[in-house]
C-alpha cells in the first residue's frame, strides 16, 4: 500500500516538471535557420536576396599529440581561421559569377602572380558580416553577431538542366585571413 502512494507521488511530481518544461518550450523564441543576413564588402547591392544558406565553423581548435609515457594527451597549438561557405543563385545578368570571379581576379593575376593583399590597387580581403534577426517586442531586431576579414577561396560546381525547373546557384567559399 505504501508503495503505491510513493508511484502516484513521483508520478505527479514529473507531471507538473514535465508540464513546466513544456510551457518553457513553447514560450522560448528558439532562433530560426533563416534568421540571419549576410554582407560582403563590396557585394552587389541586393546580395543578401540571392544567399540561400551559409554554412560555417566559426570555432576550430588546432591540437597536437603529445606522449607521455604509455598515454597520449592533445596539446592545443592554436586556432584555425574560419571557412565559410555559401550556396547562392545568381540573377539573369549573372551578377554573382561575375562579383566573385572580379574579386578572385584580384587576389592572382593571369600570369599566375599573387598580389598583396593590403595594396591599395587590389584590396582583396573583404570583411564579411552575419546579422541575427532576434526577436523584440515589435517583431525582429538586426545584430550583428560576427565579423571576419575574408578573401576568396572557391567557386563551386555550376550544374544547369534542362529538366530543372528551379534557380541556378553554386557555392561559393571564403576564408578568413586571419584566425
Amino acid at each position: 500500500m505504501t508503495l503505491l502512494i510513493i508511484m502516484l507521488v513521483v508520478r505527479k511530481m514529473d507531471f507538473n516538471r514535465e508540464k513546466m518544461m513544456v510551457k518553457r518550450m513553447v514560450q522560448a523564441n528558439f532562433q530560426h535557420g533563416w534568421q540571419f543576413r549576410l554582407e560582403i564588402e563590396k557585394q552587389p547591392l541586393d546580395f543578401d536576396l540571392f544567399v540561400k544558406d551559409v554554412s560555417y565553423g566559426p570555432v576550430e581548435i588546432e591540437y597536437e599529440p603529445l606522449k607521455l609515457g604509455a598515454i597520449q594527451i592533445q596539446v592545443p597549438t592554436g586556432v584555425l581561421p574560419v571557412s565559410i561557405s555559401m550556396t547562392v543563385r545568381d540573377h539573369d545578368d549573372e551578377r554573382i559569377y561575375k562579383w566573385f570571379t572580379e574579386w578572385k581576379d584580384l587576389v592572382v593575376n593571369p600570369d599566375g602572380t599573387v598580389n598583396p593583399p593590403m595594396h591599395p590597387d587590389f584590396k582583396w580581403l573583404r570583411e564579411w558580416k552575419k546579422h541575427t534577426l532576434v526577436h523584440d517586442a515589435k517583431g525582429f531586431v538586426e545584430v550583428l553577431s560576427e565579423t571576419y576579414l575574408v578573401a576568396p577561396v572557391q567557386m563551386g560546381d555550376i550544374t544547369q538542366s534542362y529538366d530543372d525547373h528551379g534557380f541556378k546557384e553554386f557555392p561559393i567559399t571564403v576564408i578568413q585571413y586571419r584566425s
